[in-house]
């Protein structure tokens, strides 16, 4: 979240804190864009003279929810448009803040792309998208996982990764409580299962209304697989026997974990049932603002595979990857 003086804001201890999610979605055929640095877009992070106003409740915490997915080039005419967005959000007040007797945030959201950050020398900054602290996990994934997965389904490939300090909420925003995983009826479920269930959602209208002329003209195939890094090593979650796997890079695959497990998954219960294996393989431990922080960074990605015949017989096949990342908490507040 860089300011347009290049410098990054950072939370207060005691006040909040501040998380980041991005998204990026590469050009059709390039590797996929979790293992590619991000870029944040022109305008992002930049001041914007606007007045502050206090916020009605909430606490000082951010996400950065990255963009919004690749569109077709057609669908790019606005001049303005990007593949790389950084959306912002602001958890409230946490039940051990408010125990502590804090009542005051150091930001508020005056509009829904500007975060005001309260000091003796109050900065507005503006994102693509700044989320308050009333904002639902439902609203979170329409601005992000909806397009993210409608545009992997085009055959672009798609990032999207929660940063920020440990205990600013972005296992929450990501999964949700873990308990809540698979209740499809859980308002609390987080980006991760919506996803599954709105991809698997848009395979079967896809393929209904294709195949309902022509049977058999379009099939999807969808794999699996859930990582971790932990102290500079990959380990897979699906499988911890695999250890310190290596990263190697050829022109067929691009980027790629050597050794990795891919399971097909044929629908969002089979990938809900895999993310829970791997969460039970994951590291966390207690800290002072969390008693569950994740300690390693998780890469769970679904590679999208569908074949198209066309009437006359020639076969199409479009290939892209939704890279969901949840990053390890940080532990560092540093005064402004």
């Amino acid at each position: 979240m860089a300011t347009r003086e290049g410098k990054t804001p950072r939370g207060k201890a005691g006040g909040g804190r501040f998380n980041t999610i991005a998204t990026s979605t590469p050009s059709k055929g390039m590797a996929p864009a979790a293992v590619r640095p991000l870029q944040v877009r022109s305008g992002s992070g930049s001041e914007a003279p606007l007045p502050v106003q206090t916020p009605k409740r909430g606490g000082a915490l951010f996400h950065n929810s990255s963009p919004m997915v690749g569109h077709e080039a057609e669908e790019h005419k606005d001049a303005g448009s990007s593949t790389i967005k950084v959306v912002v959000r602001v958890r409230p007040m946490s039940s051990s803040e408010l125990s502590a007797g804090r009542t005051e945030n150091i930001v508020s959201v005056p509009t829904t792309d500007t975060v005001v950050l309260q000091s003796s020398d109050p900065k507005p900054f503006t994102f693509d998208y700044v989320a308050d602290p009333t904002t639902t996990q439902n609203e979170v994934f329409d601005m992000i996982g909806r397009p993210f997965t409608d545009s992997c389904l085009k055959g672009y490939n798609g990032c999207v990764f929660a940063y920020g300090q440990t205990g600013s909420g972005k296992t929450f925003t990501m999964q949700g409580p873990e308990a809540d995983v698979i209740d499809t009826e859980s308002p609390a479920r987080g980006l991760i299962p919506r996803t599954f269930e709105y991809l698997f959602e848009r395979i079967a209208q896809k393929e209904a209304t294709a195949n309902a002329s022509s049977p058999g003209s379009v099939q999807f195939t969808v794999r699996f697989c859930y990582m971790e890094i932990y102290n500079e090593a990959v380990t897979d979650l699906l499988d911890p026997s695999k250890a310190n796997l290596a990263v190697r890079e050829n022109n067929k695959d691009g980027i790629y974990v050597d050794g990795i497990t891919w399971q097909e998954v044929r629908n969002a219960e089979a990938c809900v049932s895999l993310l829970h294996k791997g969460l039970r393989n994951r590291k966390v431990s207690e800290t002072s603002m969390n008693k569950e922080s994740s300690r390693s960074h998780s890469l769970l990605t679904l590679k999208v595979e569908s074949t198209h015949v066309s009437p006359d017989g020639i076969t199409k096949r479009r290939n892209s990857c939704l890279n969901l990342v949840d990053l390890a908490g940080r532990c560092v507040c540093v005064r402004l």
